[in-house]
Parts: C-alpha cells; structure tokens; sequence
C-alpha cells in the first residue's frame, strides 16, 4: 500500500511514520497542495491523508482538483485537521469527496484502521459532479466563507497577540525606569557636620536606619556613634572623613551598620564639604536589599562555575567508566571462564581468583564515578534519615576506632525525605571516614540532624535553594581541619591530601553527587587547626512509606531448554556473554545488530529471552525492546550497559517491566537475571 501524508508541520510525519511501523505502508510526504500535485504526477497512491491550512495551496482546493482529476478521483481522501473543526468545514470536506473528515487530537488506532480500510476497498464516498455551475458556485462561495473565517481568526489572534506584547513592553520599561529612579533618588537620610562649632545634626531618617525612635537634635562630636558590624570600618571611615575635610577629596563608602535588635544593614554614605558655610553635608542610603541581591548574584555565580565544573567531570568520568566497563566485563567474564574450568588446587584458580577480585574493585570505582554524576541507577522511597543512622550505628563506631568518641544528637519527630536508603548510608559513612582520617590521633565526631525552614532572606541570598523546608544532617570533627583552597576542590573526584595510593578520592565526590540528585546542598566549613563542618540539606517530601510485596510461596522452574539471544555491538562482550549463558545451560546465540535479530526472528528463530546493550548504532537497545514486545510480546527481555543513566536515557524512553543489568556483571549475576525471567510458577 502506498499512503501520500500531506502536511505543512514537518514534525507530524514522525507521527505517521510511527503510526504505520510494522505495516506494508510506503510513505510519501509533502509540506503543502502544490508539492502533493507534484509527487502524484509520478506517483501511483491508495490512499491520501491531508491538513487543510497549508501555505501556496491548502487541503481544500487540493480536494477539489484530485476529485476533478479523472486520473486520481477514485482515490480514497483522508482530511486530518486541528485547525477546521466546526461542523461547516467538515461538511464543505464531505462536499467535495473526502472519505473520512478526522480533527486532531484523533485516536490513533481509529485514524490507522481508516487508512488501511480505504487502502485495501477503495474510495467510499461518492464523485460529486462538478459539471453542475450553481452547486459548484455553492461550494466555491461556503468553501471561500469558512477560508476567510478561519483567516480572520488568525488575524484577530495575532491582533491580540501584539497588543499583549506591547502592554507588557510598555509595562516592563516604566517598571524598569520607576526602579532606577528610585534608587536613584531615595536618599533614606541626611547629616550636617558644622567645622567651626563641630556640632553634628542628624535627621529622623538616620534613627529609623538605627531602629531607633528619635527626634532631630545636635550632637557634639563623638557624642553619636552607629553600631558598626566590623570596628575597622569605623577607623576606615574617620580616616576618609579626615581627608575629605583636608583636601576637599570626595567622602564615599559601604560598610554594614547593626540595629538595636541585632539585625544587620548594608548603608552607603556619601559627603562634601560647603566651603561657603563651612560644613560637611552627608546622606546616608539603606542598601541592604541591593546588597542582598549582589550576594546572591555572586554566590549564584560561584555555584553555577562550580557546578559547571562538575558536571563537565561527570560528564567525562560518565564516559569513562562506560569504556572501562565493557572492558571489564570481557576480563571478569573470562576470569571466572578459568575459574570454572581449572581444579581446586590448580594454582590458575588462585591467579583467576586475583584478576576477578581486582575487576570486581576497579568495577566499584566506577560506579562510585557515576554516582558523583549523579547518573547511577537507584531506587529513592520515602524514608527517615534517622531510622537510617541509628541501623548503621554501631558500623559506624567500629569504622571510626575506639580512640574517636562519635556523639549522635538526632531530632525527634524529624520530617521524612525521598532518597534510596543505601545511597543515605553511604553519605553517612563517607562523611564519617573522612572525619576520622582528620584525626590521627583521636577526637570527636558529632552526627546531628534536624529540620531547617528558609526564610525569605535566606532564599534571596541562596539562588541555588528552591525548597522551604530541608532536612539537615552536619557531621563535625575536632581534627586538622581544611585551608580554602582544600574546601574549594574538596568535591572534585580524585582530589585527595592524602598521598598517592593511600585514596582513591572518590568519597566526598560521591557524596556531592548523591546529595544534588535529590535537589539537596552541601557544603563545608574549616579552618587549619579549626575541625570541619559538613551540612547536608535534603529536601522534605511527604507521602506514605512504600510497604514491600509479599514474596510468593509458590514453587518456580526455570526453563533450561530456553533459547536465548545475545545482542551486543561490542563481538568481544557479545560473544562472551553468549558462551556464559551457553554454560549455565541454556541455548545461545550472539547477534551483532538490532536488525539482525529482527530478521532472525522473522525469519522463524523464536526465543524465549533476548538480552541487549543498550547503546548501538542504527536501531539501538530501547527501540529493539519496543519493537519486540510489540510484534512478540511473548519474547522476554533483558538490557544490559556500562553507561551511565543520563546516557542510556537519550536512547528513549524505558520499556516498563523491562529489567537492567549494568556492565560489567558475573557470571552469577547474569544466571540470576535470567532465571528470574524465564522462571515459571
């Protein structure tokens, strides 16, 4: 069948080319009328399914001059519309021989079954006879009514469309002047220094700044003093006075005044001297707002460097724990081969047993890469972080020795968070490691947790936080402490002060990138000589704890007979993975491709399991998964990769119920996939 798609919405072929997947449809497109005419001068077709607001030539008037065409009036017309949908223009559509008059959103299945109905019977509606002049002049005139309506409507709409625009440029530049003459002009409050009788005279405004409740009076010199946050800027400030009372050198500066009741101000105050009357006349500006806002801007700045910097490590330690993983795989993979093969006492069995264990050790490391970018598979449920650290306690105490005294202070009532609960406990012991390597020869560690609410000023100052209310866990040492150059690179994966060997550097990156992909913040604070001060903040969620599902009592078989497909790009991890299955004693079979075992399957090779990488070329893992439990919805599937999640996640959208086996895998984790799969009650 041969199916003519005509629509100026390019991206709406990817939809008809997935609608008819799997069916004996040619598919032809074209972006309006004029190029539909074009194709079908040398194109034969069943059926035509078209839009009807196209540009150079719409649906109807192509209607019309296939339906007067005697070469092509016999051929079915689908019209599939968003935009004509009143009963007019459906009724104009069936006036000029449409089969089928279908409105967008449509159901998909109904709008297939009409196109392979018309394909296989042909046209069904009925030839109208042109020949007529009055009824044609009927048609020409509703069908030149509902074009300008719908013409009208679209001019309307962009009438509103620009008038909006408008409205809100207009309101977003008086908005923008009305801020800057503000600041421009609000001078919050005055003072008055007399030279000759060093007299000082204050405005109201200037008590307001203080929270202080006063009238104007005068003072004599030193008689008056703010609350300076820093005594240095007190000095800085009688020093430029001193100079500008010399030398006639303008008085400018910032400094960070406190209230009475002990809330901070940022002020900028500003002088010059009146020569003629000898007196400084000053103003003194609250810029706190403007101050915060300038903080937050350059703490957001600092976090967006920073996390930039780790995102572009992730991204490359994401890429290189793939590679490293499929080498892994094929070195575990034949590991295990000798091992299964040599005897006991065969000293090859004990060689085998070192090269397994080394790869199951370089195989952790990079699933601690992964975790740093937040891209390792995990399962987050509600949960209480203390129940968490209260079941690791006493792991815990035994890490740390017995010359370290380890104080947990948990809140009670805490709220719950969503996180998996082995990724919470690996935060912990992380965190507790690294407080205990701080102190060589003793101290103490102290895990506490409690509940924070941001205020408005926290959040104005920390661009970075979006949530009201964290969860907090800080884990605090007595030990050498950390200098800022430590604490700005304490994140970065590999970065260790230990000498070389001793840590892989890989602990407080896990952490950073566990914590973040629960939208949650860390962050550090040290002195040399001072201990250190880590602050976890974990969003709080709501909701009921997941119970888990009762295990079933009834006895499974695992079929041994079944057959299986390996499909894997890689030969040398395809060909291995095979052999293994052939070992625990199913029938395999590796193919290369995704294509190949389509055709394999087609061609009347019917598995019972087909395990596949994830990341190939052409047709990759995630598709073939579709396709297959699609069209063979017997066929069980397993997928398997060394990428990480980000990665896999660009392939598509996971096939539910599909399960994942990350490279690289032993031998026992591959026949346990298995057997759970083909296993039978």
């Amino acid at each position: 069948m041969r199916l003519l798609y005509v629509d100026d919405m390019t991206e709406n072929f990817f939809f008809m080319e997935n609608l008819i997947i799997g069916r004996d449809i040619e598919l032809f497109t074209a972006i309006n009328g004029v190029q539909a005419l074009e194709i079908m001068e040398n194109n034969d077709f069943d059926v035509i399914v078209t839009d009807i607001m196209m540009p150079e030539m719409d649906g109807f008037t192509l209607c019309r001059k296939i339906i007067t065409n005697p070469r092509y009036q016999k051929i079915p017309i689908i019209v599939l519309t968003g935009t004509y949908t009143s009963n007019q223009d459906a009724k104009l559509a069936l006036e000029l021989g449409v089969d089928e008059y279908i409105t967008k959103p449509c159901n998909h299945a109904f709008l297939l079954r009409r196109i392979l109905e018309l394909g296989v019977k042909g046209k069904e509606a009925a030839i109208p006879d042109f020949s007529d002049a009055k009824k044609e002049e009927n048609m020409l005139s509703l069908f030149n009514r509902r074009l300008v309506r719908k013409l009208e409507q679209k001019a309307h709409e962009l009438e509103v469309k620009v008038k909006e625009n408008e409205i809100a440029l207009d309101s977003l530049k008086r908005s923008q002047l009305l801020l800057r003459a503000t600041q421009e002009l609000a001078k919050l409050s005055g003072w008055e220094f007399d030279l000759e009788t060093r007299k000082l005279r204050l405005t109201q405004r200037i008590y307001n700044i203080e929270g202080q409740n006063s009238k104007d009076r005068i003072y004599d010199i030193g008689e008056y003093k703010f609350t300076y946050v820093n005594p240095e800027d007190e000095k800085r400030n009688m020093r430029l006075f001193q100079k500008m009372v010399e030398d006639n050198t303008p008085f400018e500066s910032e400094f960070w005044l406190k209230e009475e009741d002990g809330n901070e101000i940022f002020c900028r105050a500003a002088a010059e001297i009146d020569r003629e009357n000898d007196v400084v006349i000053g103003i003194l500006q609250d810029f706190t707002e403007q101050k915060l806002l300038e903080m937050r801007e350059e703490s957001l700045k600092e976090q967006l460097i920073q996390a930039q910097k780790l995102e572009a490590i992730g991204q490359l330690a994401g890429g290189i724990a793939h590679d490293f993983n499929n080498v892994l795989t094929v070195i575990l993979g034949y590991a295990e081969e000798i091992m299964a093969k040599v005897q006991e006492n065969d000293t090859f069995k004990t060689d085998a047993g070192e090269i397994v264990e080394a790869a199951n050790r370089a195989s952790l490391l990079t699933r601690q890469l992964l975790t740093f970018s937040s891209r390792q598979e995990s399962t987050p449920k509600l949960m209480n972080i203390n129940d968490t650290l209260l079941g690791i306690q006493k792991l815990l105490n035994r890490l740390i020795g017995e010359d370290v005294k380890c104080t947990f202070d948990l809140q009670e009532g805490i709220p719950n968070i969503v996180a998996d609960q082995g990724q919470i406990e690996q935060i912990a012991m992380n965190l507790v490691i690294n407080a205990r390597e701080a102190m060589p020869m003793g101290g103490e560690i102290t895990i506490k947790t409690f509940s924070h609410e941001m205020t408005k000023n926290m959040l104005a100052q920390h661009a970075m936080m979006t949530e009201s209310n964290y969860v907090v866990l800080t884990v605090e040492d007595t030990g050498s402490g950390m200098d800022q150059e430590t604490i700005n690179n304490i994140f970065d994966p590999f970065f260790s002060t230990k000498e070389r060997g001793y840590s892989s550097g890989l602990g407080l990156s896990t952490v950073y990138g566990i914590v973040t992909q629960y939208g949650g913040h860390i962050h550090a604070d040290s002195a040399p000589g001072k201990g250190a001060l880590f602050t976890v903040m974990l969003p709080v969620r709501d909701g009921v704890e997941e119970k888990p599902e009762p295990v079933s009592s009834k006895k499974r078989i695992v079929d041994t007979k079944a057959k299986v497909i390996v499909v894997e790009d890689d030969r040398a991890i395809g060909v291995l993975t095979a052999k293994i299955v052939a070992r625990l004693g199913f029938e395999s079979k590796y193919v290369g491709s995704a294509k190949e075992t389509l055709d394999l399957i087609e061609a009347g090779y019917d598995p019972d399991l087909v395990i596949t990488d994830v990341v190939m070329p052409e047709i990759n893992g995630l598709e073939l998964a579709a396709m297959i439990r699609y069209k063979y919805p017997h066929i069980r599937i397993l997928m398997m990769s060394g990428y990480d999640q980000n990665m896999i996640s660009k392939q598509g959208e996971r096939v539910p119920g599909v399960p994942f086996m990350a490279k690289p895998f032993t031998r026992a984790e591959l026949g346990h996939q298995i057997a759970q799969l083909l296993e039978q009650e």
